[in-house]
């Protein structure tokens, strides 16, 4: 899946509601995340990342790794 855009407003607003009702639970976003669109998500509140398509597309995966939990 895509990534979109259009939702960072909305993950934003369900973090900010989850700190005040439930700061235990996380936010984890999948579709789309790459080293590009991975800190926009983390920046908007996300806690957990699924990156399959560029995780596996890469060539080196462990750089991969390393430079998306900078």
């Amino acid at each position: 899946q895509r990534f979109m855009p259009n939702m960072l407003p909305k993950l934003q607003f369900l973090k900010k509601a989850l700190l005040k009702h439930n700061p235990n639970c996380q936010i984890e976003v999948d579709g789309g995340i790459d080293l590009e669109t991975a800190p926009l998500c983390v920046k908007y509140g996300a806690d957990v990342l699924v990156a399959g398509s560029a995780y596996f597309s890469s060539k080196n995966k462990a750089a991969f790794v390393n430079a998306i939990e900078e």
